[in-house]
């Protein structure tokens, strides 16, 4: 693998973060919306932004594998991490 997938990687990770952040930042606005099954729409939510922290994770996992498997901690990547609304990972809605 080279450095060009390794940057492919790294910039889709960036786009990653973006779009957990515009996750969260639609979830109270759903909530607000007053669906009709408000738990329903929560745990999507919490799901979605789940899926690309792992998405965003597996990635790193690659950069991971290409640097010979150094486990390397970006403290860029990690702003913005974190459960959606300030709510604990495993809470249920």
């Amino acid at each position: 693998m080279s450095t060009e997938t390794k940057n492919e990687c790294h910039s889709l990770r960036l786009q990653i973060e973006d779009l957990k952040k515009r996750t969260k930042s639609m979830f109270d606005q759903v909530i607000e919306a007053g669906p009709a099954d408000t738990a329903e729409a929560r745990a999507n939510m919490r799901l979605a932004y789940r899926h690309l922290d792992d998405a965003c994770m597996r990635l790193g996992k690659v950069i991971q594998a290409i640097d010979g498997s150094v486990s390397v901690y970006d403290e860029e990547d990690k702003a913005g991490a974190g459960p959606i609304a300030g709510e604990s990972v495993g809470e249920e809605g």
